[in-house]
C-alpha cells in the first residue's frame, strides 16, 4: 500500500512540475512530503527525480527561489541540494544569484544557503554566485571625503540567521575548536544532541558538518553526494571572507558588541584569526578597548549635571545588557591558555593593560554586570596572577556588604569574590 501510494504521490509531483507549479503552497508541501518519504538513507529516488525532470524542462532546481516562500519549500530544496548532483547545485544557486542577502535575512530560506555552503564542492561557483553579493558595497550616493561607509556585512552579522553562515566557515579553521576531537565527530554523526542545543539560535556544535548524505550505487556501494572535505570545502570559502569579517569587526566594533550574534561572530574571528592574523586582530582588539571606554551614545544635551553624567556614561558597555556579556565571553575565550603565549593576540592581557591601574573602579562602575566582566578575567589564570588581588577584594567586600551581603541583587560581587579567593 504504501508503494502504491507512493506512486500515486510521485504522478502527481510529475504533473505538477510539467505544469510549473513552484510558487503554489499545495505543491510545495507535496514536493516536501514526497522527498521526505522517498529518502530512505539512501537519496536515490529524489536524484531519480531531478534526473527524470530534466528530460521534461522542468528541472525543480531551476525554479528554487520560488520554492523558499514558504518553510515546506525550503525543506524541498534542502532535500534536492542534499541528494542532488553538482549539475543540480549549479542550477539552484543560479536561480537563487541575487537573492543571496536577503534569503539569509529571511526566517526559513537562510537555511538552503547554509545547505549549499557545506554541500558545493565548487567553492569558486559558490563565490561567484553567492559570496561575491554580499561582500559587495552598495553603491552611496554621499561621496564625501573621509566617508567611512557601512560593511556590507554588518546587516548579516546582526541577524542571529545571516550569521550563521560565517560562523560556519569560520569554526572549521579554529585551532581551538573540539569539532575535530573525537568525541565531537562521534557526537556529529549520531542523533544524540539534545533538543535544547538544536533550538540554541546561538549554539555551535550544530554547524559544523555532521554525515554527509549518500545515494546508493547499482553494485550497493554507498557514494556520498558531496566527494570533496568539508576542511578543505571551508579553507577555500575562508580566503574570501577573511579580509571582509576583520574589516567588519574593526570598523562597526560597538555595534557588533551591543548584539548576540554580532558579538558571537566577533569572538569567533578573535579565536579563529589570531595566528592567521595577529596585526589585524591586535587592531580589532584595540576598537573593542575603546568600545569599553566610550559611552554608547554622544548625543548632546544640557550641561547641567555634566560630570554626573560622564560618571555614569564611563565604562558604559559593561554595565550594558548584552554589551557585559560580550566583553565577559572574549576574555573566557582566553581560559586555558598558556603563560608566555605571546604569538598571538591576547583580549585579556589587552584589558588588563587597558584597565589594571583603575580595575577596581571598573568592577564597581555597573554593580553586578562589571563585575562579571572582571570575574571572568579572573578565571584566566596567567592574568590572575598579575592582578592585586588584595585590594580588589577589599573594595569589592565593603562594596557587597554595603549592599546587604551576598544574595541575587548582588551575584556579580558574589562572583567576582570567589574567583578571586580561588
Amino acid at each position: 500500500h504504501k508503494k502504491a501510494a507512493l506512486e500515486h504521490v510521485k504522478n502527481l509531483v510529475y504533473k505538477g512540475m510539467e505544469k510549473t507549479l513552484y510558487a503554489l503552497e499545495f505543491f510545495q508541501q507535496l514536493l516536501q512530503e514526497y522527498c521526505e518519504a522517498v529518502i530512505d538513507g539512501s537519496g536515490n529516488e529524489v536524484r531519480s527525480l531531478l534526473a527524470n525532470s530534466s528530460v521534461n524542462n522542468s528541472n525543480p532546481c531551476e525554479h528554487a527561489i520560488h520554492l523558499l516562500s514558504t518553510r515546506a519549500g525550503v525543506r524541498a530544496v534542502c532535500e534536492l541540494v542534499a541528494y542532488g548532483t553538482a549539475k543540480d547545485r549549479k542550477s539552484i544557486l543560479k536561480s537563487l544569484k541575487g537573492y543571496a542577502k536577503s534569503g539569509l535575512l529571511h526566517p526559513q530560506a537562510y537555511l538552503v544557503y547554509l545547505q549549499l555552503i557545506q554541500l558545493t564542492d565548487d567553492t569558486v561557483l559558490v563565490h561567484k554566485q553567492m559570496l561575491q553579493e554580499l561582500l559587495t558595497v552598495a553603491k552611496d550616493d554621499d561621496k564625501a571625503e573621509g566617508d567611512d561607509p557601512t560593511s556590507p556585512l554588518l546587516e548579516l552579522a546582526l541577524s542571529e540567521r545571516a550569521v550563521k553562515l560565517f560562523m560556519m566557515v569560520l569554526l572549521l579553521n579554529d585551532k581551538n575548536n573540539g569539532s575535530d576531537s573525537k568525541e565531537s565527530k562521534n557526537e556529529s554523526k549520531t542523533s544524540t544532541m539534545s533538543l535544547s542545543k538544536l533550538l540554541d539560535p546561538y549554539e555551535l556544535s550544530v554547524l559544523t558538518p555532521g554525515k554527509v548524505p549518500t545515494v546508493t550505487e547499482a553494485d550497493g556501494t554507498a557514494v556520498p553526494t558531496s566527494k570533496k572535505e568539508a576542511s578543505l570545502k571551508q579553507k577555500e570559502l575562508f580566503k574570501y571572507l577573511q579580509k571582509p569579517l576583520l574589516d567588519l569587526c574593526t570598523q562597526h566594533t560597538t555595534e557588533l558588541l551591543m548584539s548576540r550574534s554580532g558579538s558571537m561572530l566577533l569572538r569567533q574571528v578573535y579565536l579563529s584569526l589570531g595566528e592567521a592574523a595577529p596585526q589585524a586582530v591586535q587592531a580589532m582588539l584595540e576598537q573593542v578597548i575603546i568600545a569599553c571606554e566610550a559611552p554608547l551614545s554622544n548625543e548632546d544635551g544640557d550641561n547641567d549635571g555634566a560630570d554626573e553624567q560622564k560618571q555614569s556614561q564611563e565604562y558604559e558597555l559593561l554595565g550594558d545588557t548584552v554589551g557585559h556579556w560580550s566583553i565577559k565571553n572574549l576574555l573566557l575565550a582566553d581560559l586555558g591558555r598558556a603563560e608566555g603565549d605571546d604569538d598571538t593576540p591576547s583580549f585579556s592581557n589587552a584589558f588588563l593593560e587597558a584597565f589594571g591601574p583603575k580595575l577596581t573602579k571598573v568592577a564597581l562602575s555597573h554593580g553586578n554586570r562589571s563585575a562579571f566582566v572582571v570575574a571572568a578575567l579572573a578565571q584566566v589564570q596567567p592574568v590572575k596572577k598579575l592582578l592585586d588581588v588584595k585590594e580588589l577584594q577589599k573594595h569589592v567586600r565593603k562594596k557587597s556588604e554595603g549592599n546587604g551581603g551576598a544574595g541575587k541583587s548582588n551575584a556579580g560581587l558574589t562572583a567576582l569574590l570567589k574567583q578571586l579567593d580561588a
